[in-house]
């Protein structure tokens, strides 16, 4: 509940408000985590702690539960707003798992052939055509060989359609036998608005790309044949993009605005083999997180010293060289009248122009 528009949660006696005002007409993420082996009360913003508390001892009783409204005898005060994705759990959470339930979006691993998400929205993919599933950077890969993707039957990328919204892509990307012009990302809206966030050129010359009423693009490295290479794109108003090769920061544009089509979005990726760089740990959120936070939550989780020792070692690469991934197609119904832009003429000629808007 809410309380002078902070979040506030109230269990028996106990009780904890959070620190940040809200605002009307704005979507949150809220939890609220009682944890009896600490006795502590919190509450969740979008993944972050916003307030805690020491609480006494949990005195469990039977009652009535309702969702949306206080209840009881004498009057029913109701939330006026939405409610999503309510969720009950009958542990206490730690601060990676809300902190995934807020804003990972979307975890493909690609392993056992399969295209189901494993994040929470449960956005599972489909495949036409003929895409194989083949030994990856780390267990299996996804090979879009020609004709082949993954298709949505709606549009279920809503942030990248809002304006100035901050988001992360991160792959590895395998390009096989020779160059040609290709598209790694690419987003469109279903018909008139597309764009070309991550494309290799007919010379293997790797370039991201992002639109504000013009092209701003940074150019990466010329990505090696038959060589695993990690891809990270960053985006927010602040930096700008962030290209990241490896997970070393390779080119920024600084500060721009994201000029974004203000409709939900669907997302293309083929080509080339894909996968993600370590099973568990590369997801995909709606907004940057913190390298940091999201580190120490998963080596805490640890008791030997020596398993902390590899898996700091290990996690720093993974975190450091991708924050999100995504790893899907998105074609326009039917399938036999998908607009095949890297097969086309407009689609070389978009891709020789290095620009990343283009229209069917």
């Amino acid at each position: 509940m809410t309380r002078s528009n902070r979040l506030y949660c109230a269990i028996y006696n106990n009780s904890v408000q959070g620190g940040s005002t809200l605002t009307l007409n704005t979507w949150y993420h809220v939890a609220c985590v009682y944890d009896a082996s600490t006795q502590t009360q919190s509450v969740w913003l979008n993944g972050v702690v916003d307030g805690s508390s020491s609480a006494s001892a949990y005195q469990d009783t039977s009652g009535t539960t309702t969702i949306g409204a206080i209840y009881n005898s004498s009057s029913t005060v109701c939330l006026n707003g939405y409610i999503d994705q309510v969720r009950y759990e009958t542990i206490a959470k730690t601060a990676s798992e809300i902190l995934d339930d807020a804003t990972l979006y979307v975890y493909y691993s690609f392993d056992s052939s399969s295209l189901i998400d494993n994040g929470p929205n449960g956005i599972n993919g489909t495949s036409f055509g003929n895409l194989m599933f083949t030994a990856g950077r780390v267990n299996e890969a996804a090979q879009f060989s020609a004709g082949a993707y993954i298709s949505y039957t709606y549009t279920p990328f809503y942030f990248l359609g809002i304006r100035n919204h901050p988001f992360s892509i991160s792959l590895w990307a395998k390009p096989m036998g020779s160059y040609r012009a290709s598209t790694l990302v690419f987003v469109d809206k279903g018909a008139s608005w597309c764009m070309h966030f991550l494309v290799m050129t007919s010379t293997g010359l790797l370039s991201a790309n992002l639109w504000n009423g013009g092209n701003v693009g940074v150019n990466g490295p010329i990505l090696p044949l038959n060589s695993w290479t990690h891809i990270g794109y960053t985006y927010s108003t602040t930096n700008g993009i962030q290209l990241y090769i490896n997970s070393t920061l390779y080119a920024t544009s600084g500060s721009i605005t994201f000029s974004a089509s203000g409709v939900p979005m669907y997302m293309h990726v083929k080509d080339i083999y894909l996968r993600e760089t370590d099973e568990g740990k590369q997801k995909i959120y709606n907004k940057p997180i913190s390298i940091a936070e999201n580190l120490l939550q998963n080596i805490n989780t640890l008791v030997d010293v020596e398993t902390k020792r590899k898996k700091l070692f290990n996690d720093c690469y993974d975190i450091l060289s991708s924050f999100l991934n995504f790893y899907y197609l998105q074609t326009i119904d039917p399938p036999d009248k998908k607009f095949l832009l890297d097969y086309t003429k407009e689609f070389d000629n978009c891709i020789s122009r290095n620009i990343s808007l283009c229209r069917y």
